[in-house]
């Protein structure tokens, strides 16, 4: 199951690239590093 709420957080992530590529770059890189660890703990 978390797995799922993990690919939904990636889905929300790649829709704010988006709309704001330039601005959210970063805290895009960020935001992706803070699943993957998530996953990993998993």
């Amino acid at each position: 199951m978390s797995w799922i709420i993990a690919f939904l957080l990636i889905l929300i992530i790649i829709g704010c690239m988006f709309h704001s590529r330039s601005n959210n770059y970063d805290y895009t890189l960020n935001s992706l590093k803070v699943v993957k660890n998530s996953i990993n703990q998993l």
